[in-house]
């Protein structure tokens, strides 16, 4: 099982960028964080069954307390993830096929009024004058601050060169 994980996370992240490294990286840490603690990373890929897989997600949700659209992403990512091993014949069957999904939940959006907005600039003002402008980027053009501001890059072209 952990040759398959290793194997899957160096085929996956060979030719991507941005997050999606991460991304596989995480979610096979989680995979092989459970695996361990179930005494399966030295075992053969089709040890593990759709017993392993039910438990694995009730891991999820009991110990790591992930919302629905979370769990149902690991249902997905996991489907993907044994298909590749049949794929690559680790295995015969995949053990995630049929799992029902979690209905998705609403995203609760908490307004923050103009006189909170005021306060919480007041104070970085005070406290972390840098952080300002970064609040007011992202509140100005409604930029996600983990997943598009810190991607942004400066570049400028003089006489078609990069600098």
């Amino acid at each position: 099982m952990a040759e398959a994980l290793d194997t899957y996370v160096a085929v996956k992240t060979r030719d991507t960028k941005y997050s999606s490294p991460h991304t596989y990286r995480s979610f096979v840490g989680v995979v092989r964080e459970w695996c361990r603690g179930q005494d399966l990373l030295d075992k053969a890929a089709s040890v593990f069954n759709r017993g392993h897989a039910l438990r694995f997600l009730d891991y999820l949700q009991d110990t790591r307390q992930v919302g629905n659209n979370t769990f149902n992403n690991y249902i997905l990512r996991s489907s993907i993830l044994f298909i590749w091993m049949m794929e690559r014949e680790y295995r015969t069957d995949n053990p995630f096929k049929g799992v029902k999904r979690k209905r998705k939940e609403e995203k609760l959006r908490t307004l923050i009024t103009p006189e909170e907005r005021t306060a919480c600039l007041d104070w970085f003002q005070r406290n972390d004058p840098p952080m300002v402008m970064v609040c007011l980027w992202v509140f100005h053009t409604l930029l996600r601050p983990r997943s598009e501001l810190l991607r942004i890059g400066c570049r400028m072209w003089t006489c078609g060169t990069v600098w």
